[in-house]
């Protein structure tokens, strides 16, 4: 039996860390509004799996931070001075919600025994009436609103938040959560938005299990990445800054020496004897692993203004991983992902709460 939801202010189709965000600041607020995810509960997302890394700048860091990520990255330069100059809401946002947290070389980290990411969603999602097993199948235009088609009913709203995340699951060696089907970029196209820098992803050098897993920098400094001949496959200057745990901005070119490797037919491994499991949160403390780039995320997607509103698409929104960012290398630096959900996030939800007052 298909269920008719009725009408709403605002829909939000996706419960990771953008979703929540939006959810958490509209209930505070007093707005009404849908949340759902295509998942069986909602903290099956890939946001659930991440550390919760945010990318932190300081306002006399500002200008370059911008300069690199437009010239380096390909990203918007209003979208980047937008973000990168209201960081400070993010430790706002972690202090609010009570979530303890530490310093990191580009910005601060849940310090919390299970994930970050996955205590940011429990915080921010207590209170909150998610939809689970509820696919987006299309969407419709309407005179003043829209009328999105799920698959068990549909319902009408004022105003559509997408949240949905990036394609990354959509291949076999990824980290993310992986989905029976991604159609949401489709469905903007008929709506008459964009999509663009589908070919640009970030791809971490350090998967394992696959391309399934990703060791962190605690476990990988701690160790060797070596060919089958057991030489060392990163040269000097790039082993130690993944000794140092800094090696997050240099991916590109520990990619390319991994693939010196492949090219001639070798493999790459880690090898720890040393690493202790309680420590490092690892399987065992004899680490011998195959390594096999992972796409971690990717930076194609909706295109949007420096908010996150969709371009051509009056009403709806745009945020985390499905909205389009960088067209070079990687298309975001580390930590990025997160803090852009969160300062977007919450501005999306106050101008949707001072719209439903109107």
């Amino acid at each position: 039996m298909r269920l008719h939801f009725g009408a709403t202010e605002i829909a939000i189709i996706g419960t990771g860390i953008a979703g929540s965000v939006v959810s958490y600041e509209l209930r505070k607020h007093g707005v009404d509004h849908f949340i759902c995810t295509d998942q069986k509960n909602e903290i099956r997302n890939t946001s659930a799996k991440s550390y919760g890394h945010c990318r932190l700048c300081a306002p006399e860091a500002l200008d370059e931070i911008v300069r690199r990520s437009v010239s380096q990255l390909g990203e918007n330069e209003e979208k980047m001075r937008f973000v990168y100059s209201h960081t400070n809401r993010v430790t706002e946002l972690l202090d609010e919600l009570e979530i303890p947290h530490e310093p990191r070389a580009f910005g601060v980290i849940p310090s919390t025994l299970k994930r970050g990411g996955a205590t940011f969603l429990s915080k921010l999602q207590q209170g909150m009436k998610a939809h689970t097993d509820t696919e987006l199948l299309r969407i419709e235009r309407l005179e003043s609103g829209f009328k999105l088609y799920f698959n068990i009913g549909e319902i009408q709203a004022r105003h559509v938040v997408l949240a949905t995340g990036g394609f990354a699951g959509k291949y076999p060696n990824t980290d993310t959560v992986t989905y029976k089907h991604y159609r949401i970029f489709d469905i903007v196209r008929e709506l008459g938005g964009l999509v663009v820098n589908e070919e640009c992803m970030f791809v971490h050098p350090f998967g394992y299990d696959g391309g399934t897993k990703i060791l962190i920098g605690a476990v990988s400094k701690m160790g060797e990445f070596v060919d089958d001949a057991g030489d060392y496959v990163f040269r000097e200057q790039q082993r130690q800054l993944i000794k140092q745990d800094r090696y997050h901005e240099i991916f590109d070119q520990l990619l390319e020496q991994a693939k010196e490797v492949r090219d001639r037919g070798g493999t790459v491994r880690f090898v720890a004897p040393d690493c202790n499991p309680e420590v490092h949160a690892i399987d065992s403390g004899n680490i011998n692993e195959v390594i096999t780039p992972c796409v971690h995320y990717t930076s194609g997607g909706i295109l949007t203004d420096a908010l996150g509103r969709v371009v051509n698409v009056p009403g709806a929104y745009a945020l985390g991983e499905c909205q389009a960012n960088g067209s070079r290398k990687n298309g975001r630096f580390p930590g990025y992902p997160f803090t852009a959900a969160i300062i977007q996030g919450k501005e999306v939800a106050r101008e949707l709460a001072n719209l439903s007052w109107r």
